[in-house]
């Protein structure tokens, strides 16, 4: 839903901007979402980065979208700032229209200290030589939520970079709680394998959705693994240093909540035009363009020969 609210934002904006997203801005757009490569250059080419940032902080400011954050979701309709602000999105967009809103109860990963039965009275922690640093679990995390033992866990605070076996070798992990660059995404798994019972993945500059995904996993790993942003982050890299010992609790269970998706029409852009080149085949040019064959000859019956895809 939220990477729904985020391409729609991106989306109303192209429609009024000017100028082009410099080469970061653009690998990051492409990392936001499965988009053919055609509708991304149509967005960059259009999209006004300033308006862009602004937009952006102006839907963050509205609600907390951390990595592992639902806390800001009411408990009883299910509907959060962002939809409100999507709904003011859609009758002030021209050419969008409001399809409706789909209602029902699924079930959600939710921090102890935000359930809607017996929450606990302080979110997820790690405590180390007497100071607190609150954690945020990671979702989704498919079957098994994020989730520490009700006693916590405790273990040495090791820092371990990115987990490349380079940053790995000599180190003795049994037992520890571990420190991971967010771009380290799946080497959480050594970790795993080389005895660690916890990490605690670090914002850093690789901050992305496709290496969130690599944090996750569809099997019950028994294996907590929380966020911290960058201030959070540098605070505990600095107890780890000093070789402390660090105390873990809280995460997360599934709870029943109230699921509200909204649903909008957006009207099609302009047709993507392309000039046909020697040898060209139909099947080249649909995968370039993330169609078919078949749905290219269609649109274009009336000049396309009837048999051969060569053209």
């Amino acid at each position: 839903m939220r990477l729904l609210v985020f391409i729609l934002a991106c989306l109303f904006i192209a429609q009024h901007a000017v100028a082009q997203l410099d080469a970061t801005e653009r690998r990051f757009l492409r990392e936001s979402a499965t988009m053919s490569p055609a509708a991304l250059d149509a967005m960059e080419r259009a999209a006004d980065p300033e308006a862009l940032r602004r937009e952006i902080a102006h839907i963050l400011a509205l609600d907390n979208l951390s990595v592992g954050s639902r806390r800001t979701v009411d408990p009883v309709t299910g509907e959060s700032a962002i939809h409100h602000y999507l709904r003011e999105r859609i009758a002030a967009a021209p050419g969008v229209e409001l399809l409706g809103v789909m209602k029902d109860m699924s079930a959600f990963p939710v921090s102890l200290d935000n359930l809607l039965m017996k929450p606990e009275q302080t979110p997820a922690t790690l405590t180390a030589a007497g100071q607190t640093v609150e954690v945020d679990p990671l979702w989704p995390n498919g079957p098994m939520p994020s989730l520490t033992p009700a006693a916590g866990l405790t273990g040495r605070l090791v820092d371990v970079g990115a987990a490349d076996w380079e940053d790995l070798d000599g180190l003795d992990l049994r037992g520890s709680i571990c420190l991971m660059n967010f771009g380290g995404g799946r080497n959480w798994e050594r970790l795993f394998e080389l005895g660690a019972v916890a990490v605690v993945v670090c914002e850093d500059g690789f901050v992305s959705r496709d290496k969130a995904e690599r944090l996750f996993t569809t099997t019950p790993v028994p294996f907590p693994r929380f966020y911290a942003n960058r201030a959070k982050a540098e605070q505990l890299r600095a107890l780890a240093a000093a070789g402390t010992d660090a105390h873990l609790r809280g995460g997360q269970v599934f709870e029943n909540r109230p699921l509200r998706s909204v649903f909008a029409y957006l009207p099609p852009t302009e047709p993507v035009r392309y000039t046909v080149q020697p040898d060209d085949l139909l099947a080249r040019i649909a995968l370039q363009y993330q169609t078919t064959a078949a749905d290219i000859r269609e649109r274009n019956a009336d000049v396309l020969p009837p048999a051969d895809e060569a053209l």
